[in-house]
């Protein structure tokens, strides 16, 4: 674009050169840059949803990978805050509050858990961000299941890992994996 702003301050081009040149430039643009779109393009997130909102999607019973799925798609931790601080929340009995908080912490525990059993988490930015970290997370329930020794047939849920592991206590305070398990 500088040599064309030079071409034209330092040449005596007649009118018609002009013309000629805006249309060259003009019909570069167009092959290279493409049709310019009058709407900007913008990258940002979805809105965050309540956590009591995103819950709900979640059967009564649903699989550890779902859960998993689920806490970090719809970002669970930015909905319980931001449920935390709505209105809705302050007009709730306490009784309530206290189901939603602990739902929450018990969903958190258990993804604290798959996550300590996965290789790797895939990059949010990747388009099939859903499906690459249910293929992860399933791996992760297969090393799970050889840590507490749960049969193949049975499902794995929140409930299962939160209370019924003596292990998890462990697992959570030392953040270290049995040996056994980490060559699976």
């Amino acid at each position: 674009m500088s040599d064309v702003i030079d071409i034209l301050r330092y040449e005596r081009l007649d009118t018609n050169q002009v013309y000629a040149m805006a249309t060259s430039i003009r019909r570069l643009e167009d092959h290279i840059l493409g049709e310019v779109d009058s709407k900007p393009v913008t990258t940002a997130n979805p809105p965050v949803r309540k956590f009591t909102v995103s819950s709900k999607a979640l059967a009564r019973h649903a699989s550890v990978v779902d859960v998993t799925v689920l806490f970090f798609s719809d970002d669970f931790p930015a909905g319980m805050a931001l449920e935390q601080r709505s209105d809705s929340w302050k007009d709730m009995d306490e009784k309530e509050k206290k189901s939603h908080r602990n739902r929450y912490s018990s969903i958190k525990r258990a993804v604290r858990m798959v996550v300590m059993h996965m290789d790797s988490f895939p990059l949010v930015s990747d388009r099939d961000f859903k499906s690459t970290l249910r293929h992860v997370v399933s791996k992760a329930i297969e090393r799970l299941r050889t840590n507490y020794k749960i049969s193949e047939d049975k499902t794995i849920t929140v409930h299962t890992i939160a209370s019924n592991s003596q292990q998890t206590p462990t697992l959570e305070k030392t953040m270290n994996l049995p040996p056994d398990l980490l060559e699976v």
